[in-house]
């Protein structure tokens, strides 16, 4: 599966992106493990540099023959 772990306005530390290999890569090969498969994470800083705590986080993923699955989530804490 392709892993794709970006950040908008914000650097992506190495322990959210372990979080994500843990928490959702491993779990995710077990069911489905494709080389054609693609699961990307995206980041972002809703403020960016002007200050605030809101953070958000998009996740796709996609498989082949079958519609991609996508969830958004709004925290203060990513």
């Amino acid at each position: 599966m392709k892993v794709l772990i970006q950040g908008k306005q914000m650097t992506v530390p190495e322990e959210l992106k372990r979080y994500v290999n843990e928490r959702l890569v491993v779990p995710l090969t077990r069911f489905f493990d494709d080389s054609a498969a693609e699961l990307r994470v995206e980041f972002g800083d809703l403020y960016g540099a002007k200050g605030g705590n809101d953070k958000e986080c998009h996740l796709t993923f996609r498989m082949p023959m079958a519609t991609a699955i996508q969830i958004e989530e709004y925290t203060p804490d990513p």
